[in-house]
């Protein structure tokens, strides 16, 4: 890896990082990170940002999504409960 290659993956390093002492909520913030870098990245490209899950079947795509969603609306549901308190 080049010098400039090196230093601009410390930076990612720092900055991609959770606080959470939960491992799952870490992880999941981790790779939220990840992917909106990603993401812009592949755009500026304009490559197909769908590249990003290409680690998972569709299956295992279609379970994330069910599971971030389900998450999603659980979240939704206590924020306006909190504030129509």
């Amino acid at each position: 890896m080049k010098i400039k290659e090196q230093m601009n993956q410390k930076e990612r390093d720092k900055k991609m990082k959770s606080n959470s002492k939960n491992e799952l909520v870490k992880l999941m913030s981790i790779c939220g990170q990840v992917a909106e870098h990603k993401s812009e990245k592949m755009q500026e490209k304009k490559v197909d940002e769908s590249m990003i899950l290409a680690g998972l079947s569709l299956e295992e795509q279609e379970q994330l999504k069910i599971l971030l969603n389900k998450l999603q609306s659980h979240w939704l549901e206590q924020h306006n409960m909190h504030h129509n308190k």
